[in-house]
């Protein structure tokens, strides 16, 4: 189950990315003027793809989410030994594998259509951010479930409550979306609440990957 200090720097580093990115580009996009002043939590006045879509915004956002995505697929690829060393068991390591080649390959779809216009850039956008989204979600299930079950000593007890609580939180925020999308009529109302949904998902998911940078550190024997 030991590993090796430095292991919690590749998660910890796609959570702040993350953030990183999401936040500057929307303060960028409100400081040019391509969205209104707002708190996307709370207003639901742009989502994620508008604010990084045009200006600055466009290029800091790509420049970070694209090493971002990459590291991703090596943070999945690192898990995999991680768990089949500590549980024995090679499928799960190797679905992590898959589920984060998937993951990354999506945003880099994503992030590469981001700033076109046309049908095109719809589909790359739609599916790109949607394969991306769920596959990601996936594969956290699948950590948590093999840390739960498989690996988990009593010094992952509290990290593992508050993974199981982000993934909960995310589900309902996805069933929420669907909801929205099937029951409210107004266009207006509707792709507010889809924004401020997504943010929100947005934000849960890169605090899973700090909480499973606190996981790492754990089990290197470093403090959490």
């Amino acid at each position: 189950m030991h590993r090796a200090p430095h292991d919690w720097l590749l998660p910890f580093a796609i959570a702040a990315t993350t953030l990183l990115a999401a936040h500057v580009a929307w303060a960028l996009a409100t400081f040019e003027g391509y969205v209104d002043p707002c708190v996307p939590y709370l207003d639901g006045c742009a989502s994620v793809s508008r604010v990084a879509r045009h200006g600055t915004a466009n290029a800091v956002f790509k420049v970070l989410m694209i090493p971002c995505a990459l590291l991703q697929i090596l943070h999945w690829q690192r898990e995999r030994g991680w768990l089949t060393r500590a549980s024995g068991d090679t499928r799960v390591g190797s679905t992590l594998a898959w589920l984060g080649a998937i993951a990354g390959i999506a945003l880099v779809v994503y992030l590469v259509a981001l700033g076109s216009e046309g049908m095109l850039y719809r589909f790359m956008r739609r599916y790109g951010i949607t394969f991306y989204f769920a596959a990601t979600f996936v594969a956290q299930l699948v950590f948590l479930r093999a840390l739960l079950q498989r690996v988990a000593p009593p010094v992952f007890a509290s990290s593992a409550r508050g993974m199981t609580r982000v993934c909960v939180a995310m589900l309902l925020l996805g069933l929420g979306s669907v909801a929205t999308s099937g029951l409210v009529a107004d266009p207006d109302t509707k792709d507010r609440l889809e924004n401020v949904l997504e943010w929100w998902f947005g934000f849960l998911l890169a605090l899973w990957f700090l909480l499973e940078a606190r996981v790492a550190r754990l089990a290197s024997g470093r403090s959490g």
